[in-house]
């Protein structure tokens, strides 16, 4: 009797396992179709999102147009007029710079130039120093506005740091240039070097100071 039940018991387990398995894969397959039902549902909702998007954006469009065509010319100039110190000043911080920068910075030269061709800074990398500098000190310039401010310096009087700005070009026209006929007054090599810094930290922080400024002085729907 006992061989009996025990394989009784053996058989209604293999039943179990197999009863088991069968439920495992219908179960599997339940969840593939769920999951391929989901993905192709969430297809069609993307679908839908992005052309709803696409309206709004469209819609967005058409009313930034419409609100340009109502703002007159005569509200131009009114605007003009009220950030007319710092839009000047920064205007004349670029023009300088660009009137020094690269054009006249391309034609300085090291005093130390064609004394040891191996040491290549003093020749051909002298120029691509200067316009690293550039660089890095107007980046510095540019992050300092917005931490380092002065407070005799606003809106009305920007454009007197921006104006002495000018002192630039005898100084670099003094230096060592290329074929240049002026005298020849700062001979060492450390002047043009302090004098590019003092002018790129000014460069991005006068000009950075002058768009701060410029929105204070409208109203918030014109700045």
């Amino acid at each position: 009797l006992t061989p009996l039940l025990a394989e009784s018991e053996k058989e209604a387990m293999e039943d179990d396992t197999i009863t088991l398995e069968k439920y495992e894969e219908i179960e599997r397959q339940e969840r593939d179709i769920r999951r391929s039902r989901g993905a192709s549902g969430s297809g069609i909702e993307y679908e839908k999102l992005l052309k709803n998007q696409t309206d709004e954006d469209d819609e967005s469009e058409i009313d930034t147009s419409e609100v340009m065509e109502h703002v007159s010319t005569e509200e131009l100039v009114r605007v003009f007029k009220q950030i007319r110190v710092p839009a000047l000043s920064v205007w004349f911080v670029f023009m300088i710079t660009i009137g020094l920068f690269p054009s006249l910075i391309v034609l300085l030269e090291s005093e130390h130039k064609c004394e040891n061709y191996h040491d290549r800074f003093y020749n051909d990398l002298w120029t691509p120093f200067f316009f690293l500098m550039f660089n890095l000190f107007d980046f510095i310039g540019r992050f300092s506005a917005s931490k380092l401010t002065f407070a005799w310096m606003n809106a009305n009087n920007i454009w007197i740091p921006c104006a002495i700005r000018i002192i630039f070009v005898p100084l670099f026209l003094l230096c060592r240039v290329s074929d240049s006929r002026l005298p020849l007054i700062f001979k060492s090599d450390a002047f043009p070097i302090v004098i590019m810094a003092i002018f790129s930290v000014t460069n991005g922080y006068l000009s950075s100071l002058c768009m701060m400024l410029g929105p204070t002085l409208c109203s918030d729907s014109n700045s």
